[in-house]
């Protein structure tokens, strides 16, 4: 399934508006690493975004929209964050540079661009702690690509951010355990069949389960979970 222009205006408009919300959040865990004005830097960063993309007419670049985000990012938050998250979006930009909309082979331009993405196996956020079979999407990226896929698994989400509520709890602690890059090299640039594609997800969907400590119920997510 593509993802149009408005699509990913969208996104950033959410990101945006999800950085205003946590902004006093985000300061207070860097105050305990750094100097305590992330949120802040963000929310400054994030406004400014809105504003530039408020007052100029889109021209349904996905790609230019992406460079947009990323250089205003670059020139108006403040520390290292200013060019760490501007360059994200710069790179972004330049891999979907003259498109109206992004198809998987365009993720997977991404990636052969040696760049990062992350994606949801599950395809959605459980909403009962457990952990719910993986859609093979995942794989059909790193056997198109040849990218190793990184499985990471979260702790202690639903006590900084039950499912429901707007704004993350302070004083919660996540954990985030990063486990060995899975290599599907080997199957790279062959056309494997829906049983191999599967038996890869359900790879990633173990290490996912061994890290996270989470039962894993070998099912689907419930629709609009």
């Amino acid at each position: 399934m593509s993802v149009a222009y408005d699509d990913v205006l969208r996104w950033i408009r959410r990101f945006a508006a999800e950085v205003e919300a946590n902004k006093a959040y985000l300061t207070q865990l860097d105050a305990a690493v750094g100097d305590g004005d992330h949120g802040i830097n963000m929310q400054r960063g994030m406004s400014a975004v809105v504003a530039k993309l408020d007052a100029q007419a889109g021209d349904q670049d996905v790609g230019a929209l992406l460079k947009t985000v990323g250089m205003t990012l670059v020139s108006t938050v403040g520390g290292a964050g200013g060019p760490l998250y501007g360059t994200l979006f710069l790179q972004m930009g330049t891999a979907a540079s003259g498109k109206g909309e992004l198809s998987p082979d365009d993720w997977a331009g991404a990636l052969e661009a040696g760049e990062l993405f992350g994606i949801y196996p599950e395809g959605t956020r459980s909403k009962d702690g457990r952990l719910h079979r993986g859609h093979t999407g995942v794989a059909m990226l790193a056997v198109r690509t040849g990218a190793p896929v990184i499985p990471i698994g979260f702790i202690g989400t639903d006590k900084a951010q039950p499912v429901g509520a707007k704004m993350m709890r302070p004083f919660k602690t996540v954990t985030i355990r990063i486990g060995r890059p899975l290599d599907f090299a080997p199957q790279a640039g062959q056309p494997p069949g829906q049983r191999a594609l599967r038996a890869m997800t359900d790879t990633v969907m173990t290490e996912i389960q061994h890290l996270s400590g989470q039962e894993y119920t070998g099912r689907y997510a419930p629709h609009g979970a």
